[in-house]
């Protein structure tokens, strides 16, 4: 079984070599589920603050409401947080 903090990290890595690459922003999906979502935008507010580095971020997400399943896009210039 693998943690939190082990999907996390894992995830702070891959933030940090997508910045050294170069991207333009970072985009976060959930179609896998919203804890591993959770741990990807943790790891990377914990990247931007560690490296004084932001960038855009995006979330891709589709939740069920009434039976039917709806799709959203958010997105923060700066600052976000997830509950």
């Amino acid at each position: 079984m693998v943690t939190f903090d082990q999907v996390k990290t894992a995830y702070a890595e891959e933030v940090r070599a997508l910045i050294a690459g170069g991207v333009d922003l970072l985009l976060v999906e959930t179609i896998f589920d919203s804890l591993n979502a959770k741990a990807a935008l943790v790891a990377i507010r914990e990247v931007f603050d560690e490296d004084k580095k932001e960038l855009p971020v995006m979330i891709s997400a589709a939740v069920w409401a009434r039976r039917r399943k709806r799709s959203f896009l958010l997105r923060r210039r700066k600052h976000f947080g997830m509950q």
